[in-house]
């Protein structure tokens, strides 16, 4: 009876290789896993510049069927500021206010992630669209599209820059 309550006291916990074992599954699982997270965040991220210049471009090709020109180039430059004004971390809040962004009547969806600007040429029959930012997996990412005299857009530029 004695040697029973030993025994049994005896095999209480886990085995060293039993433990090594369960981390060696789980550090597999997370080697396959990480990929696949940052693929659906990218993904995420390309939805919020389809959504966020999709707006933008809506409102400057109505502009330009009612009046024949994307609007008034802006003074500088000719770039907006961006917006947001400073650089998403996880997330931050559209500026209204923004030098460039004042007549536009939407706020996008939620918080941001990337920073936006737009271009329009001195004639008025150019509109270039910008996103720039952190990407998973490429740091400092830009996207460009550009519009000229309310045709088809130019394919876009999508190319690691230094910010």
């Amino acid at each position: 009876m004695f040697k029973d309550s030993a025994r049994i006291q005896h095999r209480r916990g886990f085995t060293l290789i039993e433990v090594m074992l369960v981390l060696a599954i789980i550090s597999c699982l997370s080697v396959l896993c990480i990929p696949l997270f940052q693929r659906f965040a990218a993904r995420a991220r390309k939805a919020e510049v389809a959504n966020v210049l999709g707006k933008v471009e809506l409102s400057f090709r109505n502009n330009y069927q009612n009046t024949g020109s994307y609007g008034t180039p802006l003074a500088g430059d000719g770039w907006s500021a961006q917006n947001p004004p400073s650089a998403p971390g996880p997330s931050a809040a559209w500026d209204p206010t923004a030098a460039g962004w004042q007549t536009f009547p939407f706020p996008p969806d939620g918080g941001l992630r990337l920073r936006y600007r737009y271009n329009i040429s001195p004639d008025g029959k150019t509109l270039t669209l910008e996103a720039t930012g952190n990407f998973i997996g490429i740091p400092n990412w830009k996207y460009t599209q550009t519009f000229q005299d309310g045709a088809a857009p130019i394919p876009p530029v999508e190319e690691p820059v230094a910010l």
